[in-house]
């Protein structure tokens, strides 16, 4: 036990309490609201939150992309997948080793090699796709 430990109130967003505990490099917080504990938020929460965010219960398929920050890439993308009737289960960005960004798309349907090669055609890189 922690004598005065860092509670987060029962309104944070899960994507602060997971910053938080990676800055302060912990695994779990208690949950209060005016000062009554509700709960605790732990790793495994905020893992099981993210799974569901990313679709990844679903079976689907996974194109990865570079991409940098000009405006009108993501309508790009998204009118391509419109284009072609899939489905988007959930993406993302995160900032590659590069400087470039890296949107990760995984999509319920449709041809993931087609598209894969239709965004190249684009002039997106694809990095992976699986």
């Amino acid at each position: 036990m922690v004598k005065d430990p860092i509670v987060t109130p029962h309104e944070m967003p899960a994507e602060e309490a997971l910053q938080l505990g990676r800055v302060k490099g912990f695994g779990a917080f208690p949950v209060a609201s005016n000062s009554t504990l509700m709960g605790i938020i732990t790793e495994s929460d905020i893992v099981n939150l993210m799974t569901k965010v990313l679709g990844i219960e679903e079976k689907g398929k996974r194109i990865d992309i570079k991409i940098n920050r000009e405006f009108g890439n993501m309508k790009r993308v998204m009118e391509l997948l419109d284009r072609e009737r899939s489905i988007l289960l959930s993406y993302f960005t995160y900032h590659g080793p590069e400087g470039d960004y890296l949107m990760v798309l995984r999509l319920a349907n449709g041809d993931a090699g087609k598209i894969a090669e239709k965004l190249g055609a684009e002039g997106f890189e694809v990095n992976y796709m699986g």
